[in-house]
């Protein structure tokens, strides 16, 4: 038997509350500094930008249509009201609730975690330090996408549902802000919904009895998302059914996630799983009990993740609550709360150890997301310099937004991107024309938007290797001209300037 070495002087400083709170302050100081550095990810612009719309008068699925439901768009219309009342830039609004909300989670966690009373102070604050170092880098350059956001809303959640099985009494007005979060943090993604029903029926037969999922916190979120789809069924059901399942046609000429980085990311999670199992037997029963609450919301994540189309940023929660099952024993070891019995609890404690490395290891360095709208600035302001609105064509969200947020100009078009491009491209028939309504109904829309905006100038994306496009080569405009309306006005009205970067510049004749 070995014992575990930890000096005596370790063991007082990370049980010292003051310097635990001093590490996560500096982390969170850190994660302010990046993203005082860095622009909105592109889909968080996009969707404030649509939810500014929305506060417009907008409509959406007419005047604005995503892929996704629109609970995120709703969910984002405050940051633009606060945006348009104070006049502060959104970037910094949205960073600023999103770090606010982050401190409020983890003090929540914190106050739930204590309710493990056979673990130590030191090892809950190690663990607190290793949740907080997760929910602020591990999302990288996805900072802020709706898989991050749940794992800020949802996590002290995930704590509360653990300590109603050890039977530790919660006050009934933290239990319900609590529910209220995660209510707000699941209803992003109809998808989440996996994840509920998987930590209820987990937490049912655990407690083998059915009035435990009668609590506040469980009430909010059915709650929340009755009224939800009470508010979906009267503003857009319909148009919501028909833009999901056009979504499931479309999506598979865009490049999600390309196999050998899927198959790498799965291994991490199997490394992650066979860790969490190796490193059980260094924990207590309650201890153990909350290993077993995260392994079962990160595997319903991992579950969520592969019936999506397949991003990146989709793995982070998965990621986050394996990485946490995985560190809890760690952190006990790491406080000298237990003792190493032989060499397959060391080889689990070692390994634990080097996969928190690797997954910290791979978001370090990609901490903002690369802004692409530098030269297009550039040609606006020197082919254009008096345009109130503009437009890009192109399958990249990336190249419009935050583009449109950093030059407040009009986007010219209800979609984010050419997202259904591909799809039209690939499905023309013998005339050449749209061989669908999807294609018919895209072709109208970008001819209706090119009327209605009238923006002074237009990029057409002209590079033939597009990272987030695996299908044939694309001619945006030779597509456009497939519909006679469409060829007639893009001829009539713009004329090619030359090209930037790959992007074709067309400028509105005087």
């Amino acid at each position: 038997m070995v014992a575990s070495k930890i000096s005596p002087l370790f063991r007082t400083l990370i049980a010292r509350r003051d310097l635990t709170i001093a590490v996560i302050v500096l982390l969170f100081a850190l994660q302010a500094a990046i993203r005082s550095n860095s622009y909105l990810n592109p889909d968080i612009a996009w969707y404030i930008y649509a939810g500014g719309r929305l506060l417009d008068g907008a409509r959406y699925y007419v005047d604005v249509v995503d892929l996704m439901p629109p609970f995120v768009i709703w969910a984002s219309m405050p940051i633009a009201a606060i945006g348009r009342v104070t006049g502060v830039n959104v970037e910094i609004i949205f960073h600023t609730v999103l770090l606010t909300l982050t401190a409020v989670s983890i003090c929540l966690s914190a106050r739930l975690i204590a309710a493990a009373t056979d673990i130590t102070a030191g090892a809950r604050h190690l663990f607190l330090v290793l949740l907080a170092a997760l929910v602020l880098f591990l999302p990288a350059s996805d900072f802020g996408q709706r898989d991050h956001v749940v794992i800020v809303l949802a996590s002290p959640w995930v704590f509360l549902r653990w300590s109603r099985l050890i039977d530790r009494p919660v006050p009934w007005g933290l239990a319900a802000v609590i529910g209220l979060m995660a209510a707000v943090g699941l209803w992003l993604n109809s998808y989440f919904l996996f994840v509920v029903i998987a930590l209820e029926i987990a937490v049912l037969l655990v407690a083998r009895n059915a009035r435990i999922a009668l609590r506040i916190e469980t009430l909010g979120i059915v709650g929340l998302g009755l009224t939800y789809m009470l508010a979906l069924w009267f503003a857009s059901f319909k148009s919501s059914v028909k833009i999901s399942l056009v979504g499931m046609r479309v999506l598979d000429p865009t490049d999600q996630v390309g196999l050998e980085d899927f198959e790498l990311r799965l291994a991490l999670v199997a490394v992650l799983l066979a860790i969490t199992i190796a490193t059980s037997r260094l924990l207590s029963a309650k201890s153990r009990l909350l290993q077993t609450v995260l392994v079962v919301v990160g595997t319903a994540f991992m579950f969520v993740f592969l019936v999506q189309p397949g991003f990146r940023y989709q793995l982070i929660p998965a990621h986050f609550f394996l990485t946490l099952a995985a560190g809890l024993g760690l952190a006990r070891l790491g406080a000298g709360e237990v003792t190493i019995f032989g060499p397959l609890e060391r080889t689990a404690a070692a390994a634990a150890a080097l996969a928190i490395l690797v997954v910290f290891a791979g978001t370090l360095s990609v901490q903002t997301f690369p802004y692409q709208g530098r030269s297009l600035e550039r040609a606006i302001i020197a082919e254009a310099p008096k345009a109130r609105s503009f437009f890009i064509a192109s399958v990249d969200i990336s190249h419009s937004f935050p583009l449109v947020e950093e030059t407040g100009l009009i986007w010219a078009s209800r979609y984010s991107s050419q997202w259904l491009a591909p799809y039209v491209a690939n499905n023309l028939d013998e005339d050449g024309g749209p061989a669908d309504d999807i294609g018919r109904t895209v072709i109208k829309s970008t001819y209706d938007d090119l009327k209605a905006f009238a923006p002074e100038i237009v990029f057409v994306n002209e590079n033939p290797v597009r990272p987030r496009f695996t299908g044939p080569p694309l001619d945006h405009v030779k597509l456009w001209e497939t519909d006679e309306r469409l060829k007639f006005f893009w001829r009539n009205k713009y004329r090619r300037r030359g090209v930037v970067d790959g992007f074709g510049v067309y400028v509105l004749k005087e």
